[in-house]
């Protein structure tokens, strides 16, 4: 049989030394808690690209910009894409392609979505309805394609492809995505 591995501690008390004999795997065990509770008590480091929008700015500068999103496109301050595209200068949000659940995220799965106006006052065109694939009406004032959307990856569901489809209108209408 194997003999467990341990780690030894020596500490002094009182002028008093004392040898504590630890199980390895308790040690690491611990460590490894040691470890977790510091890293989920430091500050986020990650921030998304559209934390860094502004860095990018130029990109899309003095452009007819359409946005294919929805309501899980938000800033480390909770601001959502088409308030943050709305503020830069220069900037023109012409038209938003809303996938299934809409664009704010208040339709339920499998609802239809429909055609209408953003509260900013941008049309938003369905890609959850009749249309899956953003026509050419639809993209008739857009000089550039934006899509931000979280997903889970999974090809069941639908948000990777209004991706695909997306990308295929804007390929087809020579529009940069």
């Amino acid at each position: 049989p194997m003999t467990p591995l341990y780690v030894t501690l020596d500490t002094c008390r009182k002028g008093r030394r004392f040898d504590i004999k630890i199980p390895l795997c308790l040690a690491l065990l611990f460590l490894s808690f040691l470890v977790v509770s510091i890293a989920c008590h430091s500050p986020a480091s990650v921030l998304t690209g559209l934390d860094q929008i502004h860095d990018h700015q130029q990109l899309f500068s003095d452009k007819n910009i359409g946005l294919v999103t929805n309501h899980t496109a938000v800033n480390q301050h909770g601001m959502h894409i088409v308030d943050v595209f709305a503020a830069m200068p220069g900037v023109r949000v012409v038209a938003i392609y809303s996938p299934e659940h809409g664009v704010r995220g208040a339709v339920a799965a499998g609802e239809a979505i429909e055609n209408g106006i953003d509260p900013a006052g941008i049309p938003v065109y369905s890609l959850y309805g009749e249309a899956k694939k953003p026509t050419a009406a639809m993209l008739s004032s857009v000089e550039m394609l934006v899509f931000d959307m979280q997903d889970i990856g999974a090809r069941f569901y639908t948000y990777i492809w209004t991706l695909y489809y997306a990308m295929c209108a804007a390929a087809e209408h020579n529009i940069p995505f």
